[in-house]
């Protein structure tokens, strides 16, 4: 078919698209003229640099429509790749395509206000993911409220599900809530406590030739997987309680609150320690001076000063044990009752969720019912980041409690100066001591600090034995039975278990969850350490939003990314559904530590670039980012470890089996960590489930010590 110049059709698109692709190299011919003209001050008339500026912009808006295609089409690709419903993909593609146009083009006007609107952009999804799961969670949760009644689901002692008539079926949580806090008091009385003592020793006490060890070691126990705590409880410790407990059952509160403690002691100890070490010298240089024993300036004088980092430590340790779930539901006995008794069976809110979600039916009053119990969850945690953030920002939320406490007064003899204290040779006759009541109760005081000092060490070897009893345990039992069957077999059903697919699985969920998280909370981290002013409201309710991401359980992520983009979006049990929830997970992750690396950098590495002419933007990208380098890649590295170790989430939205190899992001799958699950699920693939074990916390420690190396080499080829 030809047209009234007897052209075809395809003549017609191929001229057209030899048209568009030469867009760019009109662009940069614009781009250089001006350059010319501007800096070079070359002569031009009025008209003629009206029409090369007329020109410039006009081959920016055509050449910014033609990325804005390409990069649609491109998107539109993978989105159907990924699973994502035609009307979805579409939609995805035209939100990409327009802000690709709206930031191309602020670039040409403005490289400096292009790049502030892309991380201002960044931070404001982050807040919008923190709204979007409170709202999505309350709107599909509320239902069961108005159903049962509030006091009635709250309150209530019976959790009952009829197997063939619903109208049967009763809910009520209280067993579950009043679990949840004895669990989470337990894990907080032994991981806050040897927590606090182990951040004492580190930084006052510890050699400084194996402190960087012992560092790395508390670090190393934080990134092992909770579902292996979970498993050592379940295969080492339960069995010693075995023989004790009055029922023959080592599962209940007191083995959780073992296991949970160990889990939240590596993060009190890195906040406390964070805290004592801020408190500044002259606080124990001036106990010392005084005559004060070191246990007692550092535990009478140091430590209180670091009070509020403690508190916040012990908060955010109290929320981490309240959301723990996999590690929990292997532990606990799962009944629904009152823990009544060290080794009675009881269920936590997180644990009853996961264990009766797999047989509830989406619309059922089951089903609203387990959502309902995640909303309670929620607002638990929320109010935990509120006091936690006060806390932190040095809010009494206390002073009613406080009047009602009465410390112990202690009568101070007056000192008789003779001499100026300048002479120090004169200092040792003003003794600390001689200073306070000579009680007897004083005296027993006086020790306190020494057996706190005693303690720390015993502590920190508490920390280390756990860290080495767990990865012995598991690496003695798991190595053996690791074999080429279980690495690269093939699946078939009811046959001989291997983890090929949720190897290959566990790396599409890194790449697609990396590849979404990394840049966005890098960009959010970006606008609050170099674009937002103090006090500024916008940066405090992004940070807010960052704060309350960190806290929520990985079990609401879960839920969030089931009624979302398991339903919602119409993406069903998938790989790409896993990725996005757990992309989500690891924002406030990235956000945080990439803000950290940024702080940072000296404020000279800005001034100087600043005044040799370069723009904010460049300065950012030339200058900062590349010195906050190594605190970003260990930061991603990190990050990587989460998702190999993250199980709970992921469950809900990519499917709790095991099957076949993926063929797609669009197939469901297993990663490594929801593989062990279900290996040690039905007792019969212990070995398996050992070999996984040891594959998963040899490659999670690889990962902590990998980031720590390749960290510290970027500093010092920095430095």
């Amino acid at each position: 078919m030809t047209d009234s110049r007897g052209k075809t059709k395809k003549e017609r698109y191929v001229k057209t698209l030899a048209f568009l692709s030469f867009l760019p190299i009109f662009t940069v011919f614009a781009f250089i003229k001006i350059r010319q003209v501007v800096l070079a001050e070359k002569q031009e008339t009025e008209p003629q640099l009206k029409g090369i500026i007329k020109l410039y912009f006009i081959s920016a808006v055509a050449l910014s429509t033609y990325i804005a295609l390409l990069l649609s089409v491109a998107v539109f690709y993978f989105a159907g790749i990924l699973g994502f419903p035609f009307i979805t993909a579409i939609l995805i593609a035209i939100a990409i395509g327009i802000a690709s146009v709206v930031f191309f083009l602020l670039g040409v006007v403005n490289i400096d206000m292009s790049a502030k609107t892309a991380f201002l952009t960044a931070s404001i999804i982050v807040m919008t993911v923190v709204v979007g799961i409170i709202l999505f969670i309350f709107f599909n949760g509320a239902s069961i409220f108005f159903e049962v009644g509030f006091f009635r689901f709250i309150f209530g002692s019976e959790w009952y599900i009829h197997p063939s008539n619903p109208a049967l079926n009763d809910y009520g949580i209280f067993p579950m809530i009043v679990g949840t806090f004895v669990a989470a008091t337990g894990a907080l009385i032994i991981g806050g406590g040897f927590g606090i003592l182990a951040a004492v020793f580190i930084s006052r006490f510890c050699p400084k030739k194996i402190k960087p060890i012992i560092t790395q070691a508390i670090n190393m126990l934080a990134g092992i997987p909770s579902v292996i705590y979970g498993f050592f409880g379940l295969k080492f410790i339960v069995p010693i309680f075995n023989s004790i407990s009055p029922n023959a059952s080592g599962t209940g509160p007191l083995v959780v609150a073992i296991v949970l403690g160990i889990m939240i002691m590596p993060m009190v100890v890195a906040l406390s320690r964070s805290s004592i070490d801020a408190v500044e010298k002259h606080y124990y240089e001036g106990a010392v001076a005084l005559g004060a024993s070191d246990a007692r300036a550092v535990f009478r004088v140091v430590v209180p000063s670091a009070k509020s980092g403690i508190m916040a430590s012990l908060i955010l340790g109290l929320g981490r044990a309240v959301g723990e779930t996999m590690a929990v539901i292997m532990v606990a006995g799962n009944a629904v009752s009152m823990p009544l008794g060290p080794f009675e069976a009881f269920r936590t809110l997180t644990t009853n969720i996961v264990f009766e979600m797999a047989y509830s039916i989406p619309g059922s009053s089951h089903y609203g019912a387990l959502l309902g119990t995640g909303v309670v969850l929620l607002v638990v945690i929320l109010i935990i980041n509120i006091v936690f953030n006060l806390v932190k920002n040095k809010v009494n939320v206390l002073v009613p409690v406080k009047k009602l406490i009465k410390r112990f007064s202690k009568k101070k003899e007056k000192v008789v100066v003779s001499e100026p204290l300048s002479h120090t040779a004169h200092i040792k006759d003003y003794r600390f001591e001689d200073m306070v009541s000579t009680s007897f109760f004083t005296k027993i005081l006086k020790t306190i600090p020494h057996v706190l000092k005693y303690l720390s060490f015993v502590a920190i070897g508490f920390a280390l034995v756990a860290l080495v009893g767990i990865t012995m345990f598991v690496l003695v039992n798991g190595l053996p039975n690791i074999t080429g069957q279980l690495l690269t077999g093939e699946f078939t059903f009811g046959g001989p278990r291997t983890i090929a697919p949720s190897i290959v699985s566990t790396l599409m969920v890194v790449l697609l969850a990396g590849a979404i998280a990394f840049p966005l909370g890098i960009a959010c981290a970006v606008f609050l350490a170099e674009y937002s002013k103090k006090g500024n409201k916008v940066a405090k309710a992004i940070e807010l939003a960052v704060e309350t991401l960190a806290g929520i359980p990985s079990i609401l992520y879960g839920l969030f990314g089931g009624i979302f983009f398991v339903t919602f979006m119409g993406l069903g049990a998938s790989i790409t559904a896993g990725a996005l929830t757990v992309a989500l997970m690891l924002l406030p992750v990235t956000v945080r530590a990439t803000q950290e690396s940024l702080k940072s950098v000296p404020v000279s590495y800005r001034e100087g670039s600043l005044a040799l002419g370069a723009g904010k933007a460049r300065t950012i990208f030339k200058v900062v980012l590349p010195a906050a380098l190594p605190g970003i890649v260990a930061m991603i590295i990190l990050g990587i470890g989460r998702v190999v170790a993250e199980t709970a989430a992921l469950i809900f939205t990519m499917g709790g089996s095991m099957g076949g190899m993926p063929s797609g992001y669009s197939s469901p799958g297993t990663t490594l960590a929801v593989a062990f699950y279900r290996l040690t699920e039905p007792g019969i693939y212990d070995n398996e489930a050992y070999a996984t074990a040891s594959i998963l916390i040899m490659l999670v420690l690889t990962l902590n010590i990998l980031a720590t190396v390749i960290s510290a080499r970027l500093r010092k080829k920095r430095s």
